[in-house]
């Protein structure tokens, strides 16, 4: 399993423009066709998000957000309304993401995050599988 993140990672990596060497490329794409579509829509996200355990960015670290209280990364300053909206008692699961995703300023009236939302349910449902894997074993 750990091999199948990281070649999943790399494909993500590799889609965003970094480098990896020449075989973990080739498996990493293969394995990224495997897993769906899923890393293939991650590429909007990391413009201001990482995919590593901790390592927050303009926006926090999605690894380990299924689950998450919404407003605690540590090392991260959250707008008052998200810290309000984990406080209120949500967690990100599949529900939350998906009503967050598709529109975060109606979903959280008063966050930072000016994202469009996205709009194909194809495409939601298969970054909403993705984000589920991103997760220690």
């Amino acid at each position: 399993m750990k091999k199948l993140k990281f070649l999943i990672i790399s494909a993500v990596l590799i889609g965003s423009g970094l480098s990896v060497n020449a075989a973990s490329a080739h498996e990493a794409k293969e394995s990224a066709h495997e897993a769906g579509e899923g890393a293939s829509v991650l590429r909007n996200c990391l413009s201001c998000h990482s995919i590593v355990e901790g390592k927050n960015r303009h926006g926090p670290s999605l690894f380990g957000v299924v689950g998450r209280v919404p407003g605690t990364m540590n090392n991260f300053k959250y707008s008052p309304a998200m810290t309000a909206f984990g406080e209120a008692g949500n967690v990100w699961n599949v529900e939350t993401l998906r009503a967050y995703l598709k529109n975060s300023r109606k979903a959280v009236p008063g966050t930072r995050m000016a994202f469009p939302g996205i709009k194909d349910k194809a495409d939601l449902e298969d970054l909403l599988d993705y984000l589920e894997t991103l997760k220690a074993e």
